[in-house]
């Protein structure tokens, strides 16, 4: 489907929310492509929204899972099989069964020129710069700088993104 200069493939699943227009922006340019997942919370507490910049690539069957706000930045490119989550099941009540005592978390945003791997994990209250590069399989499970490398599992610096001059 393509409309207002948005390509989102039919295969889509919006689950969660049923009014889709007062959480969900994409940016002219973007490209959704199959069997992605976007869960906008309908809890009470939850302030979910998903909204991307223009020119954002989310790759196949992607899972953005809005309990808080996530923003991602213009140019951004999301590789396959990435998962994006504002927020997490609670679990500190021992009397009641975990499923039972609902979410807490913090938004997520995501910089412009950002370039996740496949299959990261990006997890609640998380912010990565600009220009930052997470490598395949990561685990973001703290902020990231701009213009820096980060890879593993959880996800640690690697090096700058921008290569050091030539020493003469």
């Amino acid at each position: 489907m393509r409309r207002h200069g948005v390509s989102i493939h039919k295969s889509i699943e919006l689950t969660g929310r049923a009014d889709v227009k007062p959480w969900l922006k994409f940016g002219t340019g973007t490209v959704i492509e199959r069997e992605c997942t976007v869960w906008c919370a309908a809890e009470a507490g939850s302030e979910p929204s998903v909204i991307t910049g223009a020119n954002v690539f989310v790759g196949r069957n992607t899972y953005l899972g809005a309990w808080k706000p996530i923003w991602i930045g213009s140019d951004t490119l999301i590789g396959a099989y990435c998962y994006i989550i504002s927020g997490n099941h609670r679990f500190d009540q021992h009397d009641l069964p975990i499923r039972m005592q609902g979410y807490e978390g913090e938004p997520i945003t995501i910089g412009r020129n950002v370039w996740l791997g496949s299959h990261v994990v990006v997890l609640p209250g998380v912010t990565i710069g600009d220009n930052a590069v997470v490598g395949a399989g990561s685990v973001v499970t703290s902020s990231i700088p701009g213009a820096e490398i980060w890879a593993g599992v959880p996800a640690r610096r690697i090096r700058s993104s921008f290569p050091s001059p030539a020493k003469e």
